[in-house]
């Protein structure tokens, strides 16, 4: 029995918050260690990395993460045997993609440590899939006491080995790629149990070739959500430097928080419980309340939160050279907002099987994305990739709007959704702008940062169309 939107939502939501708060605040004691230890030069290389292995990542995974919710809501009675063909392909697949980059590393003779340790990191990630579909199983089955309990323990894995190979054994960002390939193989063997317990029956390849015919226009597309958050930093590195990615990343590192705090948090609670809506009798009017809370929510929370991050930037940073990366972190943190909004709307094609439209989409950011860096970067470095990178994921959101508005419609004002966007964009110019003139004084960001917070928030109460009766009707969703 689905108990409710109210209990579960926010039950759930409680815990799922809980993991990356904790993983973020332990994240947060590595960086005097990053900024002792790393040059922006070596940060700049970390990323590079892992920018490399988390594109392969993506390939491997087909994407079958979606596949797995659309069949498990379908195809009630089998959801071990979906759980069981989900891991095996992706294992599977990403154990056949590493040979094929380790092959085509030695045809081009390429024998950097750059290409050695882009591959110890992507097995680390192939490794990470037992525990990814744990925490995937556990979201799926409403236990997020199960969810919390193996995120937490890779976390303080990943901690304790950071701080051993970085500071005592003085590894440099390469005793950072081991933290993570030592601590995902632990934690599979730590709780293999719980993988073990979801699977059923046999390999199935009709079932499989099921999930991935419905999952590869998404991994095609997740694929062009990598290009878009990922390849600034290639064109960084490559019309730039090391000093320069470095900096930028370390920007982007704060402006993430919004993403796992708020855009995470919120779609690791609310898609088990979207695919309950889907087949409710009033999933439009819900769906289309559920859009006007995150429209308001969202942008006010992540403006109040900026101040927040300058302040803890600055109490956690050591070496003051990696503070300029901050003032991008406008740019960066509404290019999450704009994901949110893009996952809300790229859901309701979903429910629709609209994957190819939603590749389509994700092409147009991409093409996007590339040409802006392209023209940007090479004349205002970083910041050109901050603004390719808003821009592209603007643009995303508004191509997936109107598909959606298309194939799902919801009770959308159209003007009002224009004025709304108009809002947020002015706040993100603004805000950018007021970062680099006061640069260097973190009081007067985190004070500007509320004060915008606040005026914003009436601003776009008028136009995000929500009503306190309407969310009012959430609390009475009962699903079976």
């Amino acid at each position: 029995m689905f108990k409710g939107f109210k209990s579960k939502f926010l039950g759930n939501a409680a815990a799922y918050s809980l993991s990356p708060l904790i993983s973020k605040l332990l994240t947060f004691i590595l960086i005097p260690l990053y900024t002792t230890y790393l040059t922006p030069a070596d940060y700049g290389n970390l990323q590079y990395i892992m920018m490399f292995g988390a594109f392969l990542r993506s390939t491997s995974q087909l994407g079958l993460n979606s596949a797995f919710w659309k069949f498990r809501t379908d195809m009630k009675g089998r959801e071990k045997e979906i759980s069981l063909n989900l891991t095996l392909n992706q294992f599977g697949i990403g154990v056949l993609l590493l040979v094929v980059f380790v092959i085509g590393t030695l045809l081009v003779k390429d024998y950097s440590n750059i290409m050695l340790f882009i591959a110890i990191y992507y097995f680390a990630l192939i490794i990470k899939t037992f525990s990814e579909n744990m925490l995937l199983f556990s979201r799926a089955n409403f236990n997020p006491r199960k969810y919390l309990q193996i995120s937490l323990t890779q976390v303080v894995f990943v901690l304790v080995l950071n701080i051993l190979f970085v500071k005592y054994l003085d590894l440099n960002f390469e005793g950072i790629i081991y933290s993570y390939l030592i601590s995902f193989v632990i934690i599979t063997v730590i709780y293999h149990r719980v993988l073990l317990n979801e699977f059923e029956g046999r390999y199935n390849w009709k079932l499989s070739k099921e999930m991935i015919s419905y999952g590869v226009p998404i991994m095609i597309g997740n694929l062009g959500l990598m290009i878009l958050s990922l390849s600034d930093r290639w064109f960084i590195k490559y019309y730039q430097n090391d000093t320069e990615l470095g900096l930028y990343s370390y920007g982007y590192k704060y402006a993430d928080l919004v993403l796992v705090f708020l855009v995470q948090v919120f779609n690791l609670s609310f898609l088990p419980i979207a695919w309950k809506i889907k087949n409710s009798e009033n999933a439009r009017r819900y769906m289309s309340t559920i859009r006007s809370l995150i429209y308001f929510t969202f942008p006010v929370l992540t403006v109040f939160g900026l101040g927040i991050l300058f302040i803890l930037a600055d109490l956690m940073t050591k070496n003051t050279a990696y503070m300029e990366g901050l003032n991008i972190i406008g740019l960066i943190a509404f290019s999450h907002v704009f994901y949110a909004f893009y996952l809300f709307h790229s859901l309701t094609l979903q429910f629709e099987s609209k994957t190819r439209v939603i590749l389509f989409c994700n092409i147009v950011a991409v093409v996007t994305n590339v040409a802006l860096n392209m023209y940007l970067i090479p004349e205002y470095s970083y910041l050109g990739a901050s603004i390719a990178t808003v821009a592209s994921y603007f643009i995303m959101l508004l191509v997936t709007l109107l598909y959606s508005i298309k194939y799902y419609k919801l009770e959308i004002n159209i003007v009002k959704t224009v004025v709304h966007y108009l809002f947020v964009l002015l706040a993100v110019h603004f805000l950018t702008n007021a970062f680099y003139s006061l640069d260097g004084l973190v009081v007067y960001k985190f004070l500007l940062s509320i004060g915008v917070a606040i005026l914003l928030a009436g601003l776009l109460w008028i136009t995000s169309g929500i009503s306190v009766s309407r969310v009012k009707e959430l609390r009475k969703i009962e699903l079976k």
